[in-house]
């Protein structure tokens, strides 16, 4: 019986991997789609030891600055379809820069007030990102490949948050977490220089019409 179930897992993730890999600009979807998640997990793993090391705050502070990480997310999820039927796949690229700009200002402030401004822009923006490349990857999958992708995704996701997560903790301990900041905003300059392919991720007429 394992061993069936395990053939099937296989089986159900090869044909995932074969569906991504023919279905144009599934595969970017999927790159972009880890942005966002390294985003959250670097959060998780940097604000303890940015607190502490370079904002001298105490518990307090960080939760104040994890509340407005996860307000600015919660926000988010009121934007997305009114986002995508206004600007379509042209919001993927809002998302990216307003993660690196708000990114690239925590690692220049030492002020708690303005990073907690800048965290409440990073949790808002990574938010957008992360539904909006959900949202592309769902309407974009045949009703018979949902639950498929939907594995594969979930699976590739969590090897980018894992990675993210350890890197995130051994640059903190060599460098200041503000540095980790700025290159976590550099990356994302990076995948800026590929928005281009944006252009050919289709929208749904249908949705479109009733995200409007």
């Amino acid at each position: 019986m394992r061993r069936n179930k395990r053939m099937e897992f296989r089986k159900d993730i090869r044909e995932g991997w074969d569906f991504v890999s023919r279905k144009p600009g599934m595969l970017y979807l999927l790159f972009l789609s880890m942005v966002s998640s390294c985003s959250f997990q670097m959060i998780n793993t940097i604000l303890a030891p940015f607190v502490t090391r370079e904002l001298q705050g105490s518990s307090v502070l960080f939760a104040a600055l994890d509340i407005s990480f996860t307000v600015g997310g919660a926000l988010a999820g009121l934007t997305i379809h009114w986002a995508l039927s206004r600007w379509k796949q042209y919001v993927v690229i809002g998302s990216l820069v307003g993660m690196g700009s708000s990114a690239a200002l925590c690692g220049f402030s030492p002020n708690p007030t303005v990073v907690g401004i800048c965290l409440f822009g990073l949790g808002f923006f990574t938010m957008v990102h992360f539904v909006t490349m959900q949202t592309l990857v769902q309407i974009n999958t045949p009703k018979e490949m949902m639950g498929r992708m939907v594995g594969f995704r979930s699976i590739a996701v969590s090897f980018a948050k894992i990675a993210s997560a350890l890197m995130t903790g051994y640059l903190s301990s060599l460098i200041p977490p503000q540095a980790v900041f700025l290159i976590f905003s550099g990356l994302v300059a990076i995948v800026l220089f590929t928005v281009g392919r944006v252009k050919g991720i289709p929208v749904p007429t249908v949705f479109l019409q009733r995200a409007s």
